[in-house]
């Protein structure tokens, strides 16, 4: 009673005060300023433990992870092949143009922030296609701003895509 707190949550309601759990809590001691200082590298959610749902149900593949651009924003990296496939669409690997073709329309490069859709103009996510362990994983928004998905998101602890 009487100290003062941060209360971290990683999704709330809008009511106040917030109707969720909090995913930690610390207690600021009024003679220690370094409490504050590990507020810097917490992390409001873990992707790397989230369900990823593709039109509702509930995929195996790997884990997404956190993924961290040039520019030092973070990204989360989803595994594209198993997402594609629930999706409904061939994820094929094109040895000439050392590409990844994705349905019929889209191509991408690892290393590359650059997806072309339809042979329009390449967009640019900010975070390129990366290559872990031989899975290739794209950003979360690749979903909605290159396959033009109505939703790719994370949502209740779950990461979303429809």
């Amino acid at each position: 009673a009487g100290e003062k707190l941060v209360v971290i949550y990683t999704f709330s309601t809008k009511s106040i005060p917030a109707q969720t759990t909090p995913l930690k809590v610390i207690v600021l001691d009024r003679d220690k300023a370094e409490d504050v200082e590990e507020l810097e590298d917490t992390p409001l959610y873990d992707v790397e433990i989230m369900d990823i749902i593709v039109n509702g149900k509930k995929i195996n593949s790997q884990s997404a992870y956190t993924g961290e651009a040039i520019n030092g924003k973070g990204f989360t990296m989803v595994p594209l092949r198993s997402v594609a496939e629930a999706l409904g669409l061939e994820v094929v690997w094109e040895g000439k143009s050392e590409g990844i073709r994705v349905g019929i329309a889209v191509t991408l490069k690892i290393d590359q922030d650059s997806y072309t859709f339809a042979k329009m103009a390449p967009i640019k996510l900010g975070m390129a296609p990366e290559l872990v362990e031989g899975i290739t994983f794209v950003p979360l928004d690749f979903f909605t701003e290159v396959l033009q998905m109505d939703q790719a998101e994370i949502v209740e602890n779950q990461i979303i895509i429809k």
